[in-house]
């Protein structure tokens, strides 16, 4: 009877998790209401939790917690500043989830699998939405960026990060997997590529170059078999057509534009305007006092259109510490840096190919200012630290001293 007990209550878990991470690319709205519903059941899983493993696995974000937390002491907005904590508590929340070690997480199984249905699916959704509104309206803009995703009430960068991750464990699991792998990863990956390409972005093909550059290595610095060589030719016809289409959007932004031709121009007046708006360097402005604060500057040097907006400084170190100061900034480094050294020392690339992408995303996003980018870095962050922990993987040199 233990024992039927304890499956049920792991196939609860398993349908809880899976339907949490299926639902992220799909839906902010429900996504957020399960992973609610994840975190209420885990007392009850009988899984064991575990404080060492809390601490173990996140003592990076409640660090990063506590300083957005200080940052409401000396905020005058101080229901913004709540709202911004209520954007991040997903970390917590996904910490909380993977302190109990004795869940039987299975990444493939578990985790992927789902999240990749979720993915394909709300890709699929945004497609069908797109050509019905092209017989409706005529109008070949439906098809690119935010038009392309409003159908999922979904920003387009971020679904792009869902989509690049997807992209990155086929390939990765085609590459070094000693199964065969899948017939259906090829067409998925081409798929989800050319979902990328409507998605539109420049900083996001930037990371998918980085992605694919990685694989092309491995095929040169490494053995070549017959799926090794299929992969280099799929991997550099990828590259291929990233250029051609980087191209395409220089030559011809009227046909593929990332809402405004001027973006880039913008975040670096933004970037600019946030600094030196920052009079606090070590603490920053205050967790809830950045809107109001960079608001004023732009508004006090002719950038009212910037100010109406609400914009935030759209780079990730800079917002951090411009709210939070060099506390704030250190608390970034901590939760990127942190998961980043240790898979580096045990050559961890799957961990390594999940979490560097965000060094990049954060030079043009708040990724941690948004529900969409929150939920997506706390569940890789957990996911992959606790599989470096559950392995109890060693650096590379103390594995080979321990041979000898």
């Amino acid at each position: 009877m233990m024992l039927g007990h304890e499956g049920i209550r792991l196939t609860l878990f398993r349908i809880l998790l899976g339907l949490f991470v299926g639902l992220v690319p799909v839906s902010q709205l429900y996504s957020s209401r399960v992973l609610i519903a994840l975190v209420l059941f885990m007392p009850f899983s009988g899984f064991g939790f575990s404080l060492k493993a809390t601490l173990r696995n996140g003592w990076d974000i409640l660090f990063f917690m506590a300083v957005l937390a200080g940052g409401l002491t000396y905020s005058s907005d101080f229901a913004l500043g709540l709202r911004q904590i209520e954007t991040s508590i997903s970390l917590l929340g996904l910490l909380f989830v993977f302190s109990f070690p004795n869940s039987k997480l299975e990444i493939t199984r578990d985790v992927f699998l789902p999240f990749a249905g979720g993915v394909v699916l709300a890709s699929m959704i945004c497609l069908s939405n797109a050509v019905y509104s092209f017989v409706v309206k005529n109008d070949i803009r439906v098809f690119f960026f935010d038009q392309f995703t409003e159908i999922i009430d979904s920003h387009p960068t971020y679904f792009s990060y869902y989509v690049i991750f997807t992209i990155t464990f086929l390939l990765f699991r085609v590459h070094f997997e000693p199964i065969r792998p899948s017939r259906f990863a090829f067409p998925v990956i081409v798929f989800l590529f050319f979902i990328l390409v409507l998605l539109g972005g420049q900083t996001i093909f930037i990371s998918l170059l980085l992605i694919i550059a990685f694989f092309l290595l491995s095929f040169l610095l490494g053995e070549r078999s017959t799926r090794d060589i299929w992969l280099f030719g799929f991997s550099f016809t990828m590259l291929i057509a990233l250029f051609a289409v980087v191209g395409l959007m220089q030559t011809r932004p009227e046909f593929i534009t990332i809402s405004d031709r001027n973006d880039y121009w913008e975040r670096f007046q933004l970037w600019t305007a946030a600094l030196e708006a920052n009079v606090h360097w070590f603490v920053g402005v205050g967790t809830g006092d950045y809107n109001q604060v960079l608001g004023s500057y732009l508004r006090s040097h002719g950038f009212e259109e910037y100010a109406s907006r609400s914009l935030n400084a759209h780079n990730q170190f800079i917002q951090i510490l411009f709210s939070n100061g060099i506390l704030g900034l250190l608390g970034v480094a901590m939760l990127l840096g942190r998961p980043l050294v240790l898979f580096m020392r045990v050559r961890y690339e799957l961990g390594i190919l999940a979490i560097f992408p965000f060094l990049v995303y954060g030079v043009t996003e708040v990724f941690l200012g948004r529900y969409q980018g929150v939920v997506f870095f706390a569940l890789l962050h957990q996911l992959f630290l606790n599989e470096y922990f559950r392995n109890k993987m060693l650096p590379i040199w103390r594995e080979n001293s321990a041979k000898i």
